[in-house]
């Protein structure tokens, strides 16, 4: 019965240590998060950045998995330079005299690097967008309404991708809009059929 009591405590232990784990990643991603939100916001300034997100806990919501993800890309990317060369990725991202925490620091590194990315990427969106509203008023609201969450419609086409290639093919044929029965290979409208 002596011993019982120092099981429970180590079992409790290994039972909350995956939770402290998954709490730590979590604090890492929402880190990451926030300091890509607040690097946006002061690129762009914050009328701007209110305008586009609402609040810095919508831009939070809307980096958390890409946080995660370039948290998980880089493990893997790591993972394979560590494995090539073990000695040489401890000097690269080791700090310390045993540089044991250089994976931790690649991680971070590499998922610093893809976060930027996106966080010049949005800001460049959020510019081209400004600029077009400060420059054709008219224009901007036309296309986008005057509603308060066009600036984010606007920032979201810009940073769709091009669908220039759709996947359908052109064939050279054109519907001249008449049926004068000519082999332009489009169904006209009153026959329902399709030109010969």
């Amino acid at each position: 019965m002596r011993f019982c009591g120092p099981l429970i405590v180590m079992l409790a232990a290994l039972a909350l240590a995956p939770s402290a784990l998954a709490s730590a990643q979590s604090t890492a991603v929402a880190n990451a998060a926030t300091g890509a939100c607040k690097a946006e916001r002061a690129q762009v300034g914050e009328d701007t950045f209110l305008e586009n997100y609402g609040s810095l806990g919508a831009c939070k919501q809307s980096y958390r998995a890409l946080a995660q993800g370039a948290a998980k890309n880089g493990a893997k990317a790591c993972k394979a330079e560590r494995r090539k060369h073990p000695a040489l990725f401890r000097s690269k991202y080791g700090v310390g005299k045993k540089k044991r925490n250089a994976f931790g620091k690649c991680v971070s590194k590499k998922a610093r690097g893809a976060m930027e990315e996106t966080v010049a990427t949005n800001v460049d969106a959020m510019t081209a967008c400004t600029d077009y509203r400060d420059e054709d008023p008219d224009g901007f609201a036309e296309f986008y309404g005057e509603e308060a969450d066009a600036l984010s419609t606007c920032v979201a086409d810009e940073l769709a991708p091009d669908d220039e290639d759709d996947g359908s093919v052109d064939d050279g044929t054109v519907d001249d809009g008449s049926d004068d029965g000519a082999e332009d290979g489009v169904v006209d409208e009153d026959d329902g059929g399709v030109d010969p």
